[in-house]
């Protein structure tokens, strides 16, 4: 189904809540905080993100079980895809905190550890949070039964047992957390998702977004593996990109590679920038062809056409700038595909 999410829906919501809440806060002379993942489901996620003064996104302990080898994390519930969009929103709007509310937790609570909690600190600030918001320290009445009161919280009490060893994981994060705020982010990979189709298809559901295409929010993982890092990034940051001597600039973001996954429908001021980027030297990853749709019902025939026209010139006049590639077959050789792509690219 074509779906034009920004124009339809974006745009109405931002306006209706985030942005007059922004105005609120300044008129106020204090700083916005905003988690922009909830109801409606990943609504603008990236676009929400832009706005705030400090935009925050939410980890969860125990979504999944941490005693594997290899790291896990429930893609369904999306949490670290959301630490993703809101270090984009930062990065891409020059805000130099990108803050989560950390250590959820409704699973498990009396058997986290200070090595469960580092664990999921460290990916937090591979995923670009620099800030932590302790979720949480537990007031309990005397009255209260066995356990007490405890609900969407980790155990930070003086009653639990590592207590008197937290200020050693406190110390670490504030180290790390002051260098991040004071760094330049600097990501060379720039992949953009086929939120529009999805939507399209299957409405605002949170599953969908998350998993399909599956590899999707897993790339950023072997990608940071193998020495590099990337921004998750939306339709209207690529068409309002400019583009210089093969990079992608927005904002203070410069981005050398594009990653266009599984894209079936694109705006045509998008599909303009996107001529330009490899017109002017600039490598993009297709994966699974490129678009030929646009977005909307408005003129679709004639709009289709025109992308048809531009995505044609691409393929058949900058051949050197497209590396074609198909699909991981599974997640479990994401990591050789991904590599491989990078060679190539």
């Amino acid at each position: 189904m074509r779906f034009d999410y920004n124009k339809l829906l974006v745009e109405t919501f931002l306006d209706n809540f985030t942005r007059t809440y922004k105005t609120f806060c300044e008129d106020n002379g204090i700083l916005c905080r905003y988690q922009a993942y909830g109801t409606p489901f990943l609504m603008g996620m990236l676009d929400g993100y832009m706005i705030p003064d400090i935009p925050e996104s939410n980890n969860w302990i125990y979504s999944a079980e941490m005693k594997d080898s290899t790291w896990q994390w429930s893609q369904s519930h999306g949490y670290m895809t959301w630490n993703l969009y809101a270090s984009a929103g930062a990065h891409l709007s020059g805000k130099k905190i990108t803050s989560c509310e950390t250590m959820t937790n409704v699973r498990g609570v009396f058997k986290t550890t200070l090595e469960d909690i580092k664990q999921h600190d460290d990916m937090n600030f591979i995923t670009g949070i620099n800030h932590s918001v302790l979720h949480g320290y537990n007031y309990s009445p005397k009255d209260a039964p066995f356990p007490g009161w405890i609900r969407y919280g980790s155990y930070f009490s003086e009653q639990n047992t590592w207590w008197k060893h937290l200020s050693s994981w406190v110390d670490y994060n504030a180290r790390l957390s002051y260098v991040f705020q004071n760094s330049q982010a600097d990501k060379s990979i720039a992949i953009l998702g086929p939120t529009s189709d999805l939507w399209g298809d299957k409405g605002l559901k949170r599953g969908p977004f998350h998993t399909e295409p599956e590899y999707l929010y897993r790339m950023w993982e072997p990608i940071s593996q193998l020495g590099y890092s990337c921004d998750y990034i939306n339709q209207n940051v690529l068409a309002n990109a400019k583009v210089k001597d093969g990079v992608l600039i927005y904002g203070d973001m410069n981005f050398k590679l594009l990653v266009l996954a599984n894209l079936e429908s694109v705006d045509i001021k998008l599909a303009k920038t996107l001529k330009d980027f490899v017109a002017s030297g600039g490598k993009v990853v297709v994966i699974d062809g490129l678009p030929d749709k646009s977005l909307g019902y408005g003129d679709y025939q004639a709009n289709d056409a025109v992308i048809s026209r531009i995505m044609t010139d691409i393929q058949s006049n900058y051949t050197s700038s497209i590396i074609s590639v198909n699909s991981p077959n599974s997640i479990e050789k994401l990591f050789s595909w991904t590599e491989e792509v990078l060679k190539k690219s």
